[in-house]
């Protein structure tokens, strides 16, 4: 199966937008990814170390497994803590992602931005293998 090229979380318009692996080519691991939240009409972008993203999949598959409801907060985060994600479930089927994405360039400003997406339940699985894919894992 191809790897996606991008990958949207959220539905309405709060969403994170997962794009541009690089390097480009295939046969490589991925080093970086161009993350995106839009929220409240905020347009956050950075590039993130992709560097032992293995976790990420994962905790969409954890997710899917327990769609039904979990205690506390799941929760990953980048290598350099420049996208981080904290997961919640209310146990009445909605699930919450609360996103925080930072710049992370070297002699610029450091900048954060914050949002708090909706998934549905449904998605999990399909999110978990497209964000694998992408990762290229």
């Amino acid at each position: 199966m191809r790897a996606p090229d991008h990958i949207v979380l959220g539905v309405g318009d709060t969403h994170l937008e997962l794009r541009s692996p690089e390097p480009a080519d295939a046969s490589r691991p991925v080093e970086y990814l161009t993350v995106t939240l839009c929220a409240s009409g905020l347009q956050a972008t950075s590039q993130i170390d992709a560097y032992l993203s293995e976790g990420l999949p994962g905790l969409f598959e954890d997710m899917a497994a327990n769609w039904r409801g979990w205690r506390g907060k799941k929760a990953w985060k980048s290598i350099d803590s420049d996208l981080l994600l904290t997961c919640s479930h209310d146990g009445h089927g909605h699930i919450s992602v609360a996103v925080c994405v930072r710049s992370y360039v070297p002699n610029e400003d450091m900048w954060t931005a914050e949002g708090t997406l909706t998934l549905e339940p449904g998605s999990l699985d399909e999110l978990a293998s497209a964000i694998r894919r992408l990762l290229r894992q």
